[in-house]
């Protein structure tokens, strides 16, 4: 019996240099409303295999620096809409989070999130949103 994996697209990613304490970086998620669900276990299920195949697709994106971090990845919800994550720590010292990654399946999700998050001093560093973009053309006879 094969299991079905039903995915929604992506819709947008970006990824923050945070630099922080882990501790202070989860407090300025969760009071920008992102709260962490549950942290993914890609040996125990399908599904958690493919959003890991996603976040690294996203990974490629990032600066360098980021290939000298130790990850770990989740799923996290800002209000009722669900966020890939991938938290970046130092090598040396994981109580430090360098960076974070968001993949989100929603549109205008991160372009709201981004704004709070930055608010608190996170530096944004990379930022891609696929927006429904709708022109508005008047026409006109042309003169008789």
């Amino acid at each position: 019996m094969s299991t079905v994996v039903n995915m929604r697209r992506v819709r947008g990613v970006c990824a923050f240099e945070v630099e922080k304490d882990a501790n202070l970086a989860f407090m300025d998620m969760k009071n920008s409303g992102l709260r962490l669900s549950k942290y993914l276990n890609s040996s125990l299920y399908r599904k958690h295999h493919v959003i890991e195949s996603i976040l690294d697709e996203a990974q490629s994106l990032l600066p360098p620096f980021i290939k000298t971090c130790v990850y770990v990845s989740g799923i996290c919800y800002y209000k009722s809409r669900k966020l890939y994550v991938r938290f970046y720590y130092d090598a040396t010292n994981t109580g430090i989070l360098r960076a974070v990654l968001l993949v989100s399946l929603n549109r205008g999700t991160l372009r709201v999130l981004s704004r709070r998050l930055e608010n608190l001093g996170w530096r944004r560093i990379l930022y891609f949103e696929i927006i429904k973009y709708i022109s508005y053309q008047h026409s006109r006879r042309p003169p008789a």
